[in-house]
């Protein structure tokens, strides 16, 4: 019997399958004849929400993106906060949200940073900075004028702190799959590899607080709970 679903119901559907199936087996050993199939729909109504496998990527990337910005929104929009504790608090939401999800940070890890999965991890870089540079420039604009950050142009140093921060993931995706990691269950990151992570997240830190000029120690981004959340000593 055909079941006719909601539009936002079915693309979902359409979007976790593929999801599912691209971490499963890689984005480019991924056909959309196996997106349909898993589904259960017909090739015209795949095409009735895509035009495209490269249109579906781009809804996953923005629906990715979206989820991202509805965690730290809410911060950036807070008048009470100043822009360093916005800044410092907008990380730790998405460490906390990471930190909920252990076993799923360190698979996406090791699945996005394989080069099958290149496109999809940088049309998802590339959408959560577009969504992401506008917030966090707002921020920086309110440090400057609270005395608190020291730089000239807000809208370029987001994205350089988005952009090192994607340098930075990439750095802990390394010592999530290579051999320097036991394993993604609970024994997690052998010892070379938490002290290589915990390097890595001190190093961001300091460049961050360099860019923004602030205080030395006042930015705080990221803690020693990384660290933990990879060897799976974290428990939200």
């Amino acid at each position: 019997m055909h079941v006719v679903k909601d539009f936002d119901v079915r693309m979902n559907e359409f979007l976790d399958t593929a999801q599912r199936l691209f971490l499963e087996r890689g984005y480019e050993e991924t056909p959309i004849s196996a997106i349909i199939d898993a589904v259960g729909v017909s090739k015209g109504a795949f095409y009735h929400y895509f035009a495209s496998k490269d249109d579906l990527i781009n809804a996953l990337a923005e629906r990715a993106a979206r989820q991202g910005i509805a965690l730290i929104q809410p911060i950036a929009d807070d008048p009470a906060l100043p822009a360093l504790d916005k800044l410092n608090r907008v990380f730790a939401a998405a460490l906390a949200f990471k930190s909920a999800r252990r076993e799923l940070m360190l698979t996406l890890l090791k699945v996005m940073y394989d080069d099958r999965n290149l496109l999809l991890r940088k049309r998802m870089e590339r959408k959560s900075m577009e969504l992401e540079a506008p917030l966090i420039s707002r921020i920086l604009a309110q440090g400057i004028a609270e005395g608190a950050f020291k730089l000239s142009d807000p809208a370029e140093a987001a994205m350089l702190i988005l952009q090192l921060g994607t340098a930075m993931t990439e750095r802990l995706a390394v010592y999530a799959a290579t051999d320097l990691a036991v394993s993604a269950g609970p024994s997690g990151l052998a010892t070379e590899a938490a002290e290589r992570v915990q390097a890595v997240v001190a190093s961001y830190r300091e460049a961050v607080t360099r860019v923004l000029g602030a205080a030395p120690g006042s930015v705080a981004l990221m803690d020693d709970r990384v660290v933990a959340i990879l060897a799976g000593k974290d428990t939200p």
